[in-house]
């Protein structure tokens, strides 16, 4: 697999020269199966956007040149800000093609009409992030999950609390909430506080 972010500032000739540089990469990996996904910043039609522009035209090239598919369906934002909304760009080859039944995106997070939560990553603390993620790790060390769906869905369970202990709520003051702070533990402090007030 290969990650990519494309930087919507930069120019058209930069742009070029970046998808040149994922080109090396990806030529290293084949023949095997490979998937390149990310955001491009790029828009196209061909997957899900509500416009094309250059930037999507010269992906779309560059990733026939290079033999890729889009395997992407649909158009499920998987970013919703305040300048917009974005769909995921990705691709595979047509060795990866034959072990992919699906990739959708969850539709989920907020697009029910509730209030999204937003992160402060100006203030994520690295060392509590290595930390949970190590002890989030343990348990499932020697485990080897053989199916996708179990990877995908254990990685996001995993994901949550790991973010949740890391990087404050953006808007709100850095609280004593520690690693081991559960809902239930919530729970039975407001539950403590109106019994010690009566």
């Amino acid at each position: 697999m290969i990650g990519c972010y494309v930087s919507p500032s930069r120019s058209l000739a930069d742009y070029e020269k970046y998808l040149d540089r994922v080109t090396d990469c990806a030529a290293a990996c084949l023949p095997c199966p490979l998937i390149v996904l990310g955001d491009f910043n790029g828009h196209s039609r061909a997957w899900g956007n509500t416009r094309d522009n250059l930037k999507g035209d010269t992906v779309l090239e560059w990733a026939a040149g290079l033999d890729l598919r889009l395997v992407n369906r649909g158009s499920v934002s998987i970013c919703v800000r305040w300048q917009g909304e974005f769909v995921v760009d990705l691709t595979a080859t047509p060795a990866a093609m034959r072990i992919l039944s699906a990739w959708p995106v969850a539709d989920s997070g907020g697009r029910d009409g509730s209030t999204t939560r937003r992160w402060c990553l100006k203030r994520l603390d690295k060392e509590r992030l290595e930390a949970t993620a190590c002890v989030a790790d343990w348990p499932n060390a020697e485990d080897v999950l053989s199916e996708p769906e179990i990877r995908a869905n254990w990685f996001r369970e995993t994901l949550m609390p790991i973010r949740d202990v890391s990087i404050p709520p953006a808007g709100l003051l850095k609280c004593g909430a520690m690693h081991w702070w559960l809902a239930e533990i919530a729970e039975l402090r407001k539950v403590c506080f109106l019994s010690r007030r009566q």
